[in-house]
Parts: structure tokens; C-alpha cells; sequence
């Protein structure tokens, strides 16, 4: 196992995160971690200094979930993490954002569910179904946006429709649909191009729609020309700017 010397540098000296809390994120020990700190010419800390005594306490003031979530070792940076990954599909997604292992991600989670004392995240055992933040998990995130700041690697919130579109049910596969049938004439000209079935493209529309509380593709019949209401081009135009940028 290896560790970049100026990404190790940041991360201890810089960014004040104890020895342990980064070797359990590159899947090393703590013992073997100071041996490539000190290969590296990485002044240590000594144990129980400054550092493991601020991990200890939240800062007054501080509301739970977040002072119960920053406790411990690395627990701010954990919670800094969970900025990015809860705002993202799934931790699969995120771990390249955070230039870690979904793995880690699943760990730290777990620990910081344990810290807060319930589920921050519903994960769907559907491989098309992004994950949320539960109720708690808002919570936390609106938390650590207003005590510690906006995490700059964060994927930036959808706004309504797209947020609902996205997060159901081959949500982006479905809006990628729509796009198409937005550029065609009739829902079989645009089944055509998609290579599918023209009422298995209307019920996708459909199951669309139903997330999306209104009706996004104004048309009679499969063969007759349709066009997009205000709602399908609102959604279009934010799928353009968030999801093609």
C-alpha cells in the first residue's frame, strides 16, 4: 500500500485528520500509515494531543444530529464526505468524487448512523433507483451546509420536476426518453428511433408523469402529433442544464 505524499500531507497536516481515521480510508493500520509518514519526512502528532482532544466535543451550540456526528475521530470529515455522497445516485457514484472506495463510504455511513441514532440514507436494492437522505439525513446535511459550508465536491441539488424524476424508477432512462419523443412527431416516429415499442414508450411518458404530478406530453394517441406542456418543457430544460453540463 501506497499514499501520495502531498495528498498525505494535506490530509494530516493540513486538514488536522488523525492517523487512524486516514488508515482506515486507505485500508492500511495506523502503524503502518506512520511508517509511510515517516518515510516521507511527515511530522506525527503526538497521540491524545490537540487533535484527539477536539474530537471529544461538538462546539456549543452545535444541534443534533450534526454535534452528535462530529464526535470522535474524523468525525467533521465524515461528515464532510456525507455532504457529497448523500447528494449523489449512489455511493458508487460518489466514491470517485471523494477519491475513495464506495467500501469506505459504506463504513464511514454506517458510523455516522450509529452517532446519530437512525437511517440517513434509503438505499434501494434497485440498481436504477437513487438513493435519498431520510428525513434525519436532511437534517444532517442542512446541518453541516450552515455550521461547516457548502462542500465544494457536492453535486449541485436538482431542482422540481427533476429531483422526483431522477430518483424513481429508471428515472434519467425515462427522461432520456422524453427528450426523444420531444423531437418527434408522434410517439411512433420517436419509438422508432429509440427502438422500442410505441405504448411501451407511452407508458414509460406515463410512469413519468405520475412522479412528476402532471402531464408532460400533451397527446391523443400514439399517431397523432403531440407537444410538450409548460411541466415537460420545464423538466427538459433543467435535464439540459443539470444533467448535460
Amino acid at each position: 500500500m501506497t499514499a501520495d505524499e502531498a495528498w498525505l500531507r494535506c490530509e494530516y497536516l493540513d486538514r488536522q485528520r488523525t492517523l487512524p481515521d486516514i488508515a482506515a480510508e486507505l485500508g492500511t493500520s495506523p502503524t503502518n500509515l506512520s511508517r509511510i509518514a515517516h518515510g516521507h519526512g511527515i511530522p506525527l502528532r503526538r497521540r491524545g494531543g490537540a487533535s484527539h482532544a477536539a474530537s471529544l466535543t461538538a462546539p456549543d451550540g452545535w444541534p443534533h444530529p450534526l454535534a452528535a456526528a462530529v464526535l470522535g475521530q474524523g468525525g467533521i470529515e465524515r461528515v464532510k464526505r456525507f455532504q457529497v455522497y448523500a447528494r449523489a445516485r449512489s455511493l458508487n457514484q460518489a466514491a470517485p468524487l471523494l477519491s475513495t472506495t464506495a467500501s469506505v463510504l459504506h463504513t464511514q455511513l454506517g458510523i455516522l448512523e450509529r452517532a446519530c441514532g437512525a437511517a440517513l440514507l434509503t438505499r434501494s436494492t434497485r440498481r436504477q433507483e437513487a438513493q435519498q437522505p431520510t428525513a434525519l439525513g436532511h437534517r444532517l446535511l442542512e446541518q453541516a451546509d450552515s455550521h461547516l459550508g457548502a462542500h465544494p465536491d457536492a453535486p449541485p441539488p436538482l431542482p422540481e420536476p427533476l429531483r422526483s424524476a431522477i430518483a424513481a424508477f429508471r428515472g434519467h432512462e425515462r427522461v432520456c426518453r422524453l427528450q426523444v419523443a420531444a423531437q418527434a412527431q408522434t410517439l411512433v416516429d420517436a419509438a422508432a428511433a429509440l427502438g422500442t415499442d410505441a405504448h411501451t414508450l407511452n407508458s414509460s411518458i406515463k410512469g413519468l408523469e405520475a412522479t412528476c404530478h402532471g402531464v408532460l406530453l400533451d397527446r391523443q394517441s400514439v399517431r397523432a402529433p403531440h407537444h410538450l406542456t409548460p411541466l415537460g418543457e420545464q423538466l427538459l430544460q433543467q435535464a439540459e442544464t443539470f444533467l448535460e453540463a
